[in-house]
């Protein structure tokens, strides 16, 4: 694979898995901000304390795609 079929590939996968997986499910609609901690199932953990390095990743990742 050429370099440029593999940055549309990885561009693809970012678009159309990754960016909607998080989009639907790292927001907290009920406390506001991020989620911080979920299991491999998708179980939420409310509990988990929420740091600040993951809010900015986040709020990095997505204002950098969009």
């Amino acid at each position: 694979m050429d370099r440029s079929a593999l940055r549309g590939a990885i561009a693809a996968e970012l678009e159309t898995n990754l960016l909607p997986f998080w989009r639907e499910r790292s927001i907290d609609h009920v406390h506001g901000g991020f989620i911080a901690e979920m299991a491999s199932d998708g179980a939420v953990r409310d509990d988990a304390p929420r740091g600040l390095i993951l809010n900015a990743r986040l709020l990095w990742t997505f204002s950098a795609l969009h």
